[in-house]
């Protein structure tokens, strides 16, 4: 199988470890390149996954109330069968001094990814000095516990 595909809509589908199954939005202009083998196809592409976040955790500011538009952005490149897998976290609308302090937070790529997967699987950002805050944990325990 030879040829380009270039995305103009699209979803991924992202799960990991029973906890995250979201659907992101693939960003337009993205491919995928075949030369010969199908499953050895090359990905370059982006999708987004929004929602609004509170970012105290993340400012140490636990008087911030206010939940901010973000978007977890995953990058997906190399092979189609195991691609490689890069986090972002973008605050389209925000007001700039906001996200320049989430920037500055964010601007350690460990710290980002962290709280990527905190987004997606909780919904929160997560402080990276103090590890797991009380109210992450909370949320994780309700989310998994059955319905009676």
């Amino acid at each position: 199988m030879y040829g380009d595909f270039v995305v103009v809509t699209g979803e991924y589908n992202y799960k990991f470890g029973g906890i995250i199954d979201k659907k992101f939005k693939v960003e337009p202009g993205g491919t995928i390149n075949w030369d010969q083998k199908p499953l050895e196809a090359l990905l370059d592409m982006e999708a987004i996954y929004s929602l609004n976040a509170n970012p105290a955790p993340l400012l140490d500011d636990p008087g911030f109330t206010r939940r901010i538009p973000t978007d977890v952005i995953i990058r997906l490149t190399g092979e189609l069968q195991s691609p490689d897998i890069d986090f972002g976290i973008d605050f389209p609308g925000t007001n700039s001094i906001v996200q320049s302090e989430l920037e500055y937070r964010l601007q350690d790529p460990t710290v980002e990814e962290k709280n990527a997967i905190f987004l997606l699987a909780q919904g929160t950002f997560v402080n990276s000095q103090s590890g797991i805050n009380q109210q992450a944990i909370t949320g994780n325990l309700v989310q998994v516990l059955p319905e009676f």
